[in-house]
């Protein structure tokens, strides 16, 4: 019996190449005919083309798996079966797509997590730079006062000495309060202002380009929004986006003069804000 079954399937062209030859040719049923392309070809093309657009490695590892036993199909046919160039298109489709994944994912767990701790800690070393300036000009201004009060109260009458003296520490004591006050509050408010607004612009048209093209923008060029209404004087503003998320970042280009806080917002429409490092979706949403 096992004789006949091996005569017939060389009959008709099928040779016993491994276990392939018993998981697709077990019977008439299963025998491809003459002309007929592979459906396994034609599955993992359209797997291949689905991952490339949506779910990546849901459809790409099936797609790639088709491939492969699709051309072992067609292979064991002996020229009966078509579809060879599908199944090639499906695996070079779905290897694509598994690469761009991998490439995300390495990009959204290993650079940019990199990239954020590099900038906090820009952030806070232009946030010291700035407290030394400010405590070295305080102690300048101190000791030139002090100096000028001494001389007065030596060159000045002994009764009005105490005065002058009492004056001057009034007014040493007042230097760092003065030196404080001395900021940029108007060009600060104004710029962490223009971002809010900016940041709202941005969610509004990534609302309509999702609409329009079944995805977020990847970047703020893509976005049908001129430049001049995304740019904000004082501040640096980036975005990342995705098929299902995005999130924009503004950092201030010198802390204490263009900017006090940090802004990020991302496909909730919450803006959220913090003054002493990057802000992320963890922080308070921002107020003005």
């Amino acid at each position: 019996m096992e004789k006949d079954i091996v005569e017939e399937y060389r009959r008709k062209g099928f040779k016993r190449r491994g276990l392939l030859s018993g998981l697709f040719f077990i019977g008439d049923a299963n025998a491809p005919q003459e002309g007929e392309t592979c459906g396994l070809a034609i599955t993992s093309l359209v797997l291949g083309v689905i991952s490339l657009v949506g779910p990546g490695p849901f459809t790409a590892i099936p797609g790639v798996i088709l491939g492969h036993l699709s051309m072992a199909r067609i292979y064991q046919a002996g020229g009966k079966l078509k579809g060879n160039g599908l199944a090639i298109a499906g695996l070079v489709t779905g290897y694509v797509a598994l690469s761009l994944t991998v490439s995300l994912l390495l990009y959204f767990f290993v650079i940019s997590p990199e990239m954020e701790r590099r900038e906090r800690r820009q952030m806070e070393q232009q946030m010291a730079e700035v407290s030394a300036q400010v405590e070295q000009l305080a102690h300048q201004l101190g000791a030139t006062l002090r100096g000028a009060a001494g001389s007065f109260a030596k060159n000045a009458p002994s009764a009005r000495a105490p005065r002058a003296t009492t004056v001057s520490r009034r007014a040493v004591n007042t230097i760092p309060h003065v030196v404080r006050t001395v900021d940029y509050s108007a060009d600060i408010e104004k710029n962490e202002k223009a971002v809010m607004v900016a940041f709202e612009r941005i969610v509004s048209a990534q609302e309509r380009f999702k609409s329009s093209n079944g995805h977020y923008a990847g970047t703020l060029r893509s976005l049908p929004v001129s430049e001049n209404e995304l740019s904000v004087s004082g501040y640096r503003m980036s975005m990342m986006g995705s098929t299902e998320n995005f999130r924009i970042t503004a950092l201030p280009e010198e802390h204490g003069k263009t900017g006090r806080r940090s802004f990020y917002a991302d496909e909730t429409g919450v803006i959220r804000a913090n003054t002493t490092m990057r802000a992320t979706k963890n922080d308070a949403p921002a107020t003005l």
